[in-house]
């Protein structure tokens, strides 16, 4: 299916309460649709979700995609220029993050795949985890997304929000409203 397609497919499950089949698509081609997206369409995407939604023209919106994108850009930046070498576990670590590894969730129907939980725990479901790399492996789209191991991707994922939590009296993503 093409990438417009397969996004008005994805844009069109938001905008509805029941459930809406799409066809199936082989991981490989959902791959390569996502990985295309981009920032401003992920944050058009986030945005659908979003209880003020309607309060905002695509202009607006934009602006803020591209603020919050920056800025963790920027976190990103200052981290790897101090841990050069260093993995998103590591990372939590030396700045004092807890970090626990369990297999599944408890409670709830939904997939997590991690979770931060303030001031400074964060979780990694390894069953999810495990999973998604065995896809990765077996549908060989390693370079699609990068070499980043699915745990690491997500440690850094809930980094950001303990970083969040420690400056959200300055940091772009808690301070602007």
């Amino acid at each position: 299916m093409p990438l417009l397609k397969l996004n008005e497919k994805l844009a069109g499950v938001l905008g509805k309460k029941q459930e809406v089949k799409v066809p199936e698509h082989s991981i490989r081609e959902m791959t390569e649709v996502l990985s295309g997206i981009g920032d401003e369409g992920w944050g058009m995407y986030a945005f659908r979700h979003e209880i003020l939604e309607g309060k905002f023209s695509d202009g607006q919106k934009k602006a803020y995609i591209d603020a919050a994108s920056a800025c963790g850009r920027e976190e990103a930046r200052k981290l790897r220029l101090k841990y050069p070498k260093e993995t998103a576990e590591t990372i939590a670590r030396e700045l004092g993050f807890k970090l626990r590894m369990k297999s599944v969730p408890t409670g709830g129907g939904h997939v997590i795949f991690a979770e931060y939980e303030e001031p400074d725990m964060i979780t990694v479901y390894t069953d999810a985890a495990d999973r998604g790399e065995e896809i990765i492996k077996n549908e060989q789209v390693q370079a699609k997304i990068g070499t980043l191991s699915v745990t690491d991707t997500l440690i850094a994922h809930e980094l950001f929000h303990g970083i969040e939590f420690r400056a959200r009296d300055e940091i772009y993503t808690k301070t602007e409203r």
